[in-house]
């Protein structure tokens, strides 16, 4: 499992030893990080290697409250969370998390049945147990809308920006010449 602490994860490959070229790069920007949260180890580990298998970069966590430690210190973009655990459920963490950093869709996983006030709060749900294709159908498109959003906030605080440093947009530099 990968539930290491923030300063022993890295994306880094030393390839100082491997012929140019020879290497596979990629640009980690563009593979999504997942969030992984269940209490149970063995669908932990099978979820975090399927999620690997398909090329995502995957998180762990088997509680509530390292999931939320990981989930504020790490640029998440999809949580898949179980509801029942010891201590915190899957319904309260996914309300912090909401809270933290709305755009990032929580798909809630349980074999049991969930509250209508938890399903409200997340952006999917999916029968824990489910074949592997429906579970990178069902997150795959969240995770493009999700990009999509954050893509829209950074093009808004952009917009802004220009505004508040005193440059004008072209609306504002039509007004002006009149």
């Amino acid at each position: 499992m990968n539930s290491l602490p923030q300063e022993n994860i890295s994306r880094k490959f030393d390839d100082s030893a491997v012929p140019a070229g020879t290497v596979p790069t990629y640009d980690h920007k563009q593979r999504h990080l997942i969030l992984s949260v269940d209490d149970e180890p063995r669908l932990l580990q099978t979820r975090e290697k399927l999620l690997q298998f398909a090329g995502y970069e995957v998180l762990s966590a088997a509680n509530g409250e390292k999931a939320l430690e990981i989930f504020a210190a790490h640029p998440v973009d999809l949580v898949l969370l179980d509801f029942r655990m010891p201590g915190m459920d899957g319904g309260i963490v996914a309300q912090q998390m909401k809270r933290r950093k709305p755009l990032v869709p929580v798909v809630m996983v349980s074999a049991n049945q969930v509250p209508k006030e938890t399903l409200s709060c997340v952006d999917g749900f999916i029968v824990k147990g489910q074949r592997p294709d429906v579970l990178l159908a069902q997150i795959k498109p969240l995770l493009a809308s999700g990009r999509r959003a954050v893509q829209k906030i950074d093009s808004t605080y952009a917009e802004i920006g220009l505004r508040m440093s005193g440059t004008p947009t072209a609306q504002h530099s039509d007004a002006e010449k009149r």
